[in-house]
């Protein structure tokens, strides 16, 4: 710890160094005191002068270091590289309307717009990133869009990741929770694929770019797009159709194309033959018989 001497001191000191210096001039010799006042003055006066100089120099190198960016960056917890290893991130065109590429971007990030075929987010050769803020997560459970998002991005990456933005998810309206929670299963048990959690846009950004610099740094690694879109086969296409029905998620829909073996069967079945499947109870054996013999059109 350095101690400075209190410059209201050292300013009086050297205000009565000058006056003395030039009122007493002659007498300095005959008055000691006088003198001793002088030299203590103009010990002081040059400390504070190689104090201020000195911090002036470091000052001066500290800023020549510690760019804007990487200042911004090292306040909000995230330590950025220098530009010959810059992290580079693939995102989706319709993330342009979020702040994220804006914090990715003070961030040190080079971010390039594609239209990815999947994910919103390439980080690297194996790992793709599909972000749901909390609407739009329940959204895409109700109408399926979902499980269709992440099979095409696990298809495609050997690490794919779910980005869920918000903290609230399951207090959000015009969904049960226990079928948010069942779905929010299904994705870690069913696809295999890690949920990562995220309180706003911001830290959203920031967690990409932790992931993205981990991936190229560590692994040395590149950024690749893959998961050019491929026709349906006819068991994807029978997955689709009995997913759809009422109360019917992706893994009833398999259970149910297994025991009765076709798309045909299920529809054919009766009610008590549907409730021989498990998780297919009375309820949901009605809504299937009600979908597949109702008329269309009444």
């Amino acid at each position: 710890m350095i101690t400075f001497p209190i410059l209201s001191d050292l300013f009086n000191a050297v205000a009565e160094q000058g006056k003395r210096v030039r009122a007493h001039r002659d007498s300095m010799a005959e008055k000691p005191k006088d003198e001793a006042y002088y030299w203590i003055a103009r010990s002081r006066e040059r400390k504070m002068q190689e104090s201020l100089s000195s911090m002036h120099q470091k000052t001066k190198k500290d800023a020549e270091l510690l760019k804007l960016d990487h200042f911004i960056s090292q306040r909000r917890g995230v330590s950025i590289i220098s530009n010959e290893k810059k992290i580079h991130i693939h995102m989706d065109n319709r993330e342009t309307s979020s702040l994220i590429a804006r914090e990715l971007l003070t961030l040190g990030a080079d971010v390039k717009l594609s239209n990815l075929p999947v994910g919103d987010y390439i980080l690297s050769d194996r790992i793709a990133v599909e972000r749901k803020n909390s609407n739009d997560m329940i959204s895409s459970i109700i109408d399926r869009r979902l499980f269709d998002q992440l099979k095409a991005l696990k298809e495609a990456y050997s690490v794919p990741l779910l980005l869920i933005e918000g903290i609230d998810l399951l207090g959000i309206r015009g969904m049960h929770p226990e079928a948010i929670r069942g779905a929010l299963a299904s994705v870690v048990v069913d696809y295999g694929i890690s949920i990562l959690w995220t309180m706003n846009q911001m830290e959203s950004a920031q967690m990409l770019y932790t992931i993205a610099k981990r991936e190229q740094t560590e692994r040395e690694t590149r950024v690749t797009i893959r998961g050019e879109k491929k026709p349906p086969s006819i068991k994807e296409m029978q997955e689709f159709l009995i997913a759809g029905l009422p109360n019917v998620d992706s893994v009833l829909g398999k259970r149910l194309l297994e025991h009765f073996g076709s798309v045909e069967g299920v529809f054919s079945a009766t009610k008590e033959r549907l409730m021989e499947v498990p998780g297919i109870g009375k309820k949901i054996a009605e809504k299937i018989r009600l979908v597949a013999s109702h008329m269309y059109g009444k």
